[in-house]
């Protein structure tokens, strides 16, 4: 299935937009190259080409009468609600409009299938509901936000595409005279996650207690019975406090996962020890008095990129907290890799967030400490939360750390999230404080974020993106001296066709 078109394919019919090979293709409304039509469902569904952008759409063309206007109205205001709120889960809308008398919708081409579709091989294992239903959560969060509802959420108008990611369709399907808030989908998506648990459609009475679940998967059935309370005031106030427990579990599975390598290991490591007498002696004259004195020198420290859940408008921070934490963690006992060898080597080796294969990586690369770590954005608070490692030992973290407040208060917060995860030196002098990130960057938040994304277009090698960014970032803050080493290195190469 292709788009959001949930009808059968039909032949194309004759008339102005009909399928033509590719030397005839008509354009359409003076800017959309038709390449197909995927199918009708009381409008033309076309794919076609954005001559504008070069990227391919999907074009919706709506017939006269009550029931094309129902359907263009319909759309239209799922236009509306696409521009006010901006998330990787939501259907995104690229135009509306009218030509020749037939009123248009463009939107973003999906490839893949409903939840429906996917429902219909029987129920999901734990980490892919974990999966969509943050996805969905988190789609959901955005609009909720901007006090928007979608009042109908059902598997037939969530679509999965094929690279795994999940899409919030129809949310101008619901009827102004329908009664609906938040709760109204936080039931709606307890329903969702139910089914996807138990691979079929269920009722507040059913149990998706399976006892195969263990860990932290065992909670996602108690988020599920919370979802569908029949008494609103019972339910979770809007689906922002549904995502705080998924990503919960997620961090939770992280830690078990971790721990549970660890365990592996160290049940290995005894095992050869046990049966060779030659190694455990090597062992306690050599290698543990080496390690010990390795610890009383500098730690190095790699820290991994954030995972960011929520609207969307702070993903500079999953890598920027890489830059970040680098400075103001680093000091006399401990010694930060340079991020850019750290996340080129996290690349190499395809980092999915696993912290037994991160942990790998840094050690690789000299690393004796890590840092884990991810934000949650609810409306303009950020909740950051992250824990520092040992990589030689078991799982479990040094230090956790875990701060709230305002975006805006960026500096604020990663201060105290490294007041938090330092080591402080044994000789450190009392009331001695090491400097904070605005002292050492920039005290203005859009000059650092400028900064942090001009620093990941020069990872990825786009020179003239990251000039842009470092000159966004210099105008913002004139003093800023890193933004002007920076414009300064990149201005040469920005120059070069």
């Amino acid at each position: 299935m292709t788009g959001s078109d949930r009808g059968a394919p039909e032949p194309p019919a004759g008339g102005d937009l009909a399928h033509t090979a590719p030397a005839q293709r008509r354009v359409f409304a003076g800017r959309y190259s038709i390449e197909r039509e995927a199918g009708r469902a009381g409008v033309r569904v076309l794919v076609a080409r954005d001559l504008r952008i070069g990227r391919t759409v999907m074009l919706k063309v709506f017939a006269s009468g009550a029931e094309g206007d129902e359907e263009r109205r319909r759309f239209e205001e799922e236009a509306r609600i696409a521009g006010a709120v901006n998330h990787p889960a939501i259907h995104a809308i690229y135009d509306v409009g009218e030509h020749g008398g037939q009123s248009y919708v463009v939107s973003e081409l999906l490839e893949g299938g409903t939840l429906r579709e996917a429902l219909s091989a029987g129920p999901m294992v734990p980490e892919e509901v974990l999966d969509l239903g943050t996805q969905l959560a988190g789609g959901l969060a955005a609009a909720h936000r901007k006090g928007i509802v979608h009042g109908a959420l059902k598997p037939n108008n969530l679509f999965i595409t094929d690279d795994g990611r999940l899409k919030i369709l129809d949310f101008g399907a619901i009827h102004p005279e329908q009664p609906a808030d938040a709760r109204t989908d936080v039931f709606a998506l307890g329903g969702v996650l139910q089914e996807m648990l138990a691979g079929r459609p269920g009722s507040t009475n059913d149990s998706t207690r399976d006892p195969g679940f263990q860990g932290p998967d065992a909670q996602l059935p108690r988020i599920v019975e919370r979802c569908l309370q029949a008494d609103p005031a019972a339910r979770y106030a809007n689906a922002g406090e549904v995502l705080e427990d998924l990503d919960a579990i997620a961090r939770e599975k992280r830690r078990e996962a971790w721990r549970r390598s660890r365990v592996r290991t160290t049940v290995i490591a005894a095992a050869m020890l046990a049966s060779a007498v030659a190694m455990a002696l090597i062992v306690k004259l050599y290698v543990l008095p080496r390690r010990e004195a390795a610890a009383k020198g500098p730690q190095v420290l790699a820290v991994l990129p954030f995972t960011v859940r929520g609207s969307g408008q702070n993903t500079y921070l999953g890598e920027g907290m890489v830059d970040l934490l680098s400075i103001t963690l680093a000091g006399q006992t401990l010694h930060a890799l340079e991020p850019s060898a750290l996340l080129s080597e996290l690349e190499r080796e395809r980092w999915n967030g696993d912290p037994e294969r991160g942990r790998r990586s840094v050690s690789r690369l000299g690393a004796t400490r890590f840092v884990l770590g991810s934000i949650v954005e609810v409306g303009p608070r950020l909740r950051i939360h992250a824990s520092l490692y040992d990589a030689r030992r078991d799982g479990t973290p040094l230090r956790d750390a875990k701060v709230e407040g305002e975006s805006a208060r960026i500096f604020d917060l990663v201060d105290d999230l490294t007041a938090q995860l330092r080591e402080r030196p044994a000789n450190a002098a009392p009331g001695e404080r090491a400097s904070g990130l605005a002292e050492v960057t920039t005290a203005s938040v859009p000059a650092l974020r400028a900064y942090l994304e001009g620093l990941q277009e020069v990872r990825r090698q786009r020179t003239s993106a990251a000039h842009a960014a470092f000159e966004r970032a210099v105008a913002a803050d004139p003093a800023f001296a890193l933004g002007r080493q920076r414009l300064s290195e990149t201005a040469e190469e920005a120059k070069r066709p």
